[in-house]
């Protein structure tokens, strides 16, 4: 990255490894900051908001700082047996990792409150791109356990990642401190829907052109935003509120779920959380179409070749 031109720095604020000189002046001289840092795993500690409060504090309050994000997690939701919620929905998450998550949110959140930091919140589905899709899964010998957890969910939340790289670039083109951000695509297709997709394309037997399914399904990428918006997505959701899935630490893209046909049913089916999420307001709020707005586009792109937003050099580094 370096040899690319890129400013690099190394630390590790969970061991006390602290800033370089160097990069405490880069910090102090950036007027956009982005923390993709996720907690450790420890309640009411998030390890780069403690590292790094002290030199933040006086920086927000000074006004140098004009927009900060921060890369949560669609897992903050919880379980909703199903059901469709947006930003105002309230967080029922019950798994440590995702308490964590939302403590982290929420301390983010207070510094804007108390210090003035711009504070933007992206609650991330799964994350897919090059290198790092369904399409690279069929190689693995045997799916991870995240990957087995998602494959017996109905739905799962996802997004293609220059997908976010284009929302969070949106946000800071139009700042608005305390917003929050679904930032998932069209459709919560379950994993095994997404897996048999990757299959098609891999062995050549695809039917249909990349980005269509049959029509009127759930796999449809118009249908579902039809769906998205019978229910309310392209209205303003509450951005002030909550927070996001553990997917976005996420495997093939957060893709999860039993069988295809068995995808319109609620209900808790044993420790899940099933919930299909909205993405209306970065539509609204950020002007932001998505150019994957499902897995379909997504997938075909990627095994057409596209490295977007990557270059094609950039994937030896991944």
């Amino acid at each position: 990255m370096r040899a690319k031109g890129w400013q690099v720095g190394c630390y590790d604020p969970a061991r006390g490894v602290p800033l370089s000189p160097e990069l405490q002046a880069a910090l102090e001289a950036s007027p956009y900051v982005l923390s993709s840092v996720p907690p450790m795993g420890l309640a009411l500690y998030d390890p780069a908001l403690s590292a790094q409060k002290a030199l933040l504090r006086p920086l927000a309050a000074a006004g140098r700082i004009r927009w900060f994000g921060y890369l949560s997690s669609t897992g903050v939701y919880g379980d909703w047996q199903g059901e469709w919620v947006d930003e105002s929905s309230p967080c029922r998450q019950t798994s440590q990792r995702a308490i964590v998550r939302q403590e982290a949110e929420a301390a983010w959140q207070g510094l804007g409150a108390s210090h003035g930091l711009p504070v933007h919140v992206f609650r991330l589905g799964g994350i897919y791109g090059p290198g790092r899709s369904a399409l690279d899964s069929l190689t693995q010998e045997a799916p991870s356990a995240s990957q087995q957890r998602r494959g017996r969910q109905r739905y799962t939340a996802r997004c293609h990642v220059g997908d976010i790289c284009a929302v969070v670039a949106a946000s800071m083109g139009r700042p608005r401190p305390g917003a929050v951000y679904n930032v998932v695509d069209d459709d919560p297709a379950p994993r095994s829907e997404v897996m048999t997709f990757a299959r098609t394309l891999v062995g050549g037997g695809q039917s249909q052109s990349p980005g269509q399914a049959p029509p009127g399904s759930e796999a449809d990428p118009e249908a579902a935003r039809s769906t998205q918006r019978e229910g309310g997505s392209e209205s303003r959701s509450g951005a002030d509120g909550g927070t996001g899935g553990d997917g976005a630490a996420g495997g093939e893209g957060g893709a999860t779920g039993g069988e295809a046909g068995g995808r319109r049913g609620g209900g808790r089916r044993g420790d899940l959380d099933e919930k299909r999420v909205r993405n209306g307001l970065i539509r609204s709020d950020l002007g932001v179409e998505l150019r994957y707005p499902s897995y379909r586009e997504g997938l075909a792109a990627l095994h057409g070749g596209a490295t977007w937003p990557l270059e094609p050099g950039d994937l030896a580094l991944l």
